[in-house]
């Protein structure tokens, strides 16, 4: 088996998206930080739960390409609290089989010479197309596949807030292509409090508060390729300051 699942976790021992992967052929690991393992492990099979040395979202996503590559060529990594995965067609949702997906995200992305995949975070399905494009666009964190490039250094990414967009850049201009699937969508909720991400900063105010630094700092790294702008409060996260891809930026 070539593939296997991984949950990025932090103080979340409630693992919605557990309930997803439970028909899943492919094995699941919780990866969580060294010092919580035993008490994943008292809520969840100890035998699937992994500790990880590294602190942040961006250097755990590294880690884990580091440390599965060796016996895996294709990696998927899931947030811990998605509900479900939706798939709209002819205007219509449909629950997404686990298995399906990530069977056609790997035939694509081998079929396309793509290491990079994923779905979108928009929720409008208004902006729903039934494809997988290849240009700059947001494959959110959410969730994300990885296939094994031979040779190549593993990208890494050190950042805690704004990694997605990190990694899209960064595996974008390796390979000159990425894969989004953009009529996939999760249900989730968007800056999360409990846990995750906020738990790395201390609180959702002060992560937002890094949000403006980091923003500056990305754009002032790759110019041309992505720029800030304000999103403004809605039912779906706080207003913010936010990133937006070049999706006609084409690698030279």
């Amino acid at each position: 088996m070539n593939t296997i699942i991984l949950i990025p976790s932090k103080s979340r021992l409630k693992i919605k998206t557990l309930e997803i992967l439970k028909k899943s052929k492919y094995p699941v690991k919780i990866v969580v930080p060294e010092s919580q393992v035993s008490m994943y492990g008292e809520k969840h099979n100890p035998e699937n739960i992994v500790g990880c040395p590294l602190n942040g979202i961006g250097t755990t996503r590294w880690w884990c390409k580091e440390h599965y590559f060796n016996d895996y060529e294709f990696i998927l990594m899931i947030d811990d609290d998605i509900e479900e995965l939706i798939r709209v067609i002819d205007g219509k949702d449909t629950i997404v089989d686990i298995n399906e997906l990530i069977d056609e995200m790997k035939t694509v992305l081998t079929e396309r010479d793509a290491y990079f995949g994923g779905i979108t975070l928009c929720a409008n399905r208004f902006y729903t197309k039934e494809r997988v494009s290849n240009n700059l666009k947001y494959i959110a964190g959410a969730m994300q596949i990885y296939r094994k490039k031979e040779n190549a250094d593993i990208i890494k990414c050190d950042y805690r807030h704004f990694e997605d967009y990190v990694y899209n850049i960064l595996y974008f201009i390796r390979d000159g292509i990425i894969c989004r699937w953009d009529n996939v969508i999760p249900k989730t909720k968007n800056y999360n409090p409990d846990g995750g991400i906020c738990e790395d900063y201390g609180s959702l105010t002060i992560r937002l508060q890094d949000a403006e630094e980091k923003a500056t700092t990305i754009i002032e790294r790759f110019p041309g390729l992505v720029k800030k702008y304000y999103k403004k409060k809605s039912a779906r996260g706080p207003a913010c300051v936010n990133l937006r891809l070049n999706g006609y930026y084409k690698k030279i």
